[in-house]
């Protein structure tokens, strides 16, 4: 039988409701995710408030400095006192209280210990505006170069500047691609990366496209840039993810010295589309069939899904199913277990749709399996003390990723996803009702007692009626590793 414990997210701090908001931060600080820790404030007997760092960072972001000398108990809105549950009482039981509780989430105990939280709300929100560890002036976060890497191959130019300084600059460039930078009004900046294919579209487009201005490229939307060391390095390669290209404009004393990008993708930065001028001939999306992952299976449930694909050396042997297997998506019709092709976008006339999540031998979106996608040690290490027929019970949580006003809607966001000893885990299927056109993206947690192994961000772009191109190279599903627990 599933007990509280088995749901537990021990990611958090215990402290007293005379702790002021200057010590919280201290004790917090080396959280994994700190942003997203867990803050229990002991309250009455047997009522417990428990908050989050981010919740705490969006009341700050109105007090200002102010609120670091508060104890929680004078923060405005912050404590709000529930119920416990103890450790080993029945999980259906635990959710009920969770679920009656303020924020959907209920202090998880063993006898007068606090052992973690029981969280039935968002896995993990948006993060907020505000660090709330930059509020006393500390010193700036030192980035990690090996994960977060400046690039200088940038060239900054105005608006009005000619299409041929461009052209000039990614002549120079040994790797064939470039960073534009485009100054915007109110301090913001369109960045994109363009490469040398421009240099073929130019000479083979319409007369003196070099004389025209760079903003007649169709630039993405602006961006503010972030101050080098003003977050934590995975709050900053967020802000990296959330702006239109994946890469953001850094700043440092208010000058622009750089650009933070999506992580390399098997030593190389994934495909930019080539800019177009607006005016000129956009083409048209690339045609064909897709080399589709096949799922066969019949009419019998997601647990009689069976996965056919060749990766690697796999043999389906117990010593390579480990090596060879993967945190994997895709998306489905509504009906039947035949996946959707990944270069095709989906459409409003063509839904409802599924995500299908599994952990097995890859298929799906994305290039060709990677290792951060690969299973994580903990799990392996877990895997190698079952028996043949026996399989571990992890949860696998859904969530939209708003995109401006493109929000996905999904049916049971939170379900149970079996990962077997040595063989592909079943599918779990989770229904989509896209409501726009436009680019939408899902964040997909994997949890294990508890604990969050990995979260990936898929990306589709969804058109109005199905068989719309998209243009040029845009890309109609995608997919990264936004967290890893061993990265």
């Amino acid at each position: 039988m599933s007990t509280a414990r088995d749901s537990l997210d021990r990611g958090m701090v215990v402290t007293p409701q005379d702790t002021t908001v200057r010590v919280l931060l201290e004790l917090a600080r080396r959280k994994p995710s700190r942003i997203f820790a867990w803050v229990v404030v002991p309250m009455l007997p047997d009522r417990y408030a428990v908050t989050r760092m981010n919740e705490l960072a969006e009341i700050a972001e109105d007090l200002g400095p102010a609120i670091l000398d508060m104890p929680l108990e004078a923060v405005p809105g912050l404590l709000r006192p529930a119920g416990s549950v103890q450790a080993d009482v029945p999980q259906e039981e635990a959710r009920d209280v969770a679920l009656a509780s303020p924020g959907e989430r209920v202090a998880v105990l063993e006898g007068n210990e606090v052992l973690g939280v029981l969280n039935l709300g968002p896995r993990q929100p948006s993060l907020p505006d505000l660090d709330p560890w930059r509020l006393g002036g500390g010193a700036p976060y030192q980035w990690p170069r090996d994960r977060l890497p400046l690039s200088e191959d940038y060239v900054a130019l105005d608006g009005q500047s000619p299409v041929e300084e461009l052209a000039q600059s990614l002549e120079r460039s040994e790797k064939g691609w470039i960073f534009l930078v485009i100054p915007q009004d109110a301090g913001t900046y369109s960045v994109m990366q363009v490469t040398d294919d421009i240099l073929e579209d130019l000479d083979e487009g319409l007369p003196r496209l070099r004389d025209r201005p760079v903003e007649d490229l169709r630039l993405p939307d602006p961006v503010p840039p972030i101050e080098e060391g003003s977050v934590a390095w995975r709050m900053a390669m967020e802000r990296v993810m959330d702006t239109p290209e994946r890469c953001l404009p850094v700043t440092r004393g208010g000058r622009l010295v750089g650009i933070l990008a999506e992580p390399e993708r098997g030593g190389r930065r994934p495909a930019a589309r080539p800019p177009r001028m607006d005016g000129a001939d956009s083409g048209a999306g690339a045609g064909g069939e897709a080399v589709g992952a096949e799922i066969g299976g019949g009419e019998g449930g997601a647990e009689d899904v069976q996965l056919d694909f060749e990766v690697g050396a796999y043999d389906g042997s117990p010593e390579t199913a480990q090596a060879h297997r993967f945190f994997n998506a895709g998306f489905f019709p509504e009906t039947g277990l035949d996946p959707l092709p990944v270069d095709r976008p989906l459409a409003l006339d063509g839904g409802p749709y599924r995500l299908g999540v599994n952990v097995g031998r890859f298929w799906g979106i994305g290039e060709q399996p990677d290792a951060r996608f690969a299973l994580d040690g903990i799990l392996k290490d877990a895997l190698d003390g079952l028996e043949q027929d026996q399989s571990l019970a992890l949860v696998v949580a859904v969530r939209p990723w708003p995109i401006g006003r493109n929000v996905v809607q999904i049916d049971r966001p939170s379900q149970e996803l079996r990962v077997p000893k040595s063989a592909d885990g079943p599918l779990v299927l989770f229904g989509l009702t896209f409501g726009r056109a436009g680019r939408h993206a899902i964040n997909v947690d994997l949890f294990y007692q508890g604990h969050l192994l990995q979260s990936m961000r898929v990306e589709v772009w969804v058109v109005r009626q199905a068989g719309v191109p998209l243009p040029g190279d845009t890309r109609a599903q995608d997919r990264r590793l936004t967290f890893s627990r061993s990265s």
